[in-house]
């Protein structure tokens, strides 16, 4: 595997799939500076990156423990690319553990505008709106199940959420 990474990056070393995956090996092996040192100079090379700046955030929120750079980065990303599902999760996971529930709310929801069918943002946004609308909440996971016919977690959300709230039937039978 380590082979194919180094002729991956022989190939493409400026192509920030390749940077991103060669940055998980060297923290897999847990050369964290290491892996924030490529990071960084590759977005030096390549500034208008959104997934650099994603790898950037992971690395500063789990790795490092710093919060607020990851959301600096992630910010970055949705500024490059609003329509950026992954950096509009992670901003809101971020919000909503610094209590600042509508505005991981209206972010969600933003997102939703621009990939109606993710089910991850659907979920997500249903778990906020279960808070002060039930149904509405209930309502969105049934969205995420019918947009996402082929996927079994939008429906086990939506049992799971049914079967928190009571309702036995409607879990068995959605």
């Amino acid at each position: 595997a380590q082979a194919a990474l180094t002729e991956a990056a022989h190939r493409e070393p400026r192509n920030p799939a390749v940077v991103v995956a060669q940055a998980e090996a060297i923290y897999a092996r847990g050369q964290i500076t290491a892996a924030h040192t490529l990071l960084l100079t590759a977005l030096q090379r390549t500034p208008g990156s959104t997934d650099l700046r994603l790898a950037l955030a992971d690395l500063a929120q789990y790795a490092e423990g710093r919060p607020a750079d990851a959301r600096a980065f992630l910010e970055q990303a949705l500024a490059l690319n609003p329509a950026s599902s992954p950096a509009a999760l992670a901003l809101a996971a971020l919000d909503r553990q610094a209590g600042q529930l509508t505005q991981a709310q209206a972010r969600l929801q933003t997102a939703v505008s621009f990939d109606p069918a993710n089910p991850g943002l659907l979920i997500a946004l249903a778990g906020l709106q279960a808070r002060h609308d039930a149904a509405g909440a209930s309502a969105r996971l049934q969205e995420a199940v019918r947009r996402n016919p082929g996927l079994g977690w939008p429906l086990a959300a939506l049992a799971a959420r049914e079967l928190a709230t009571g309702n036995v039937d409607a879990a068995e039978t959605d």
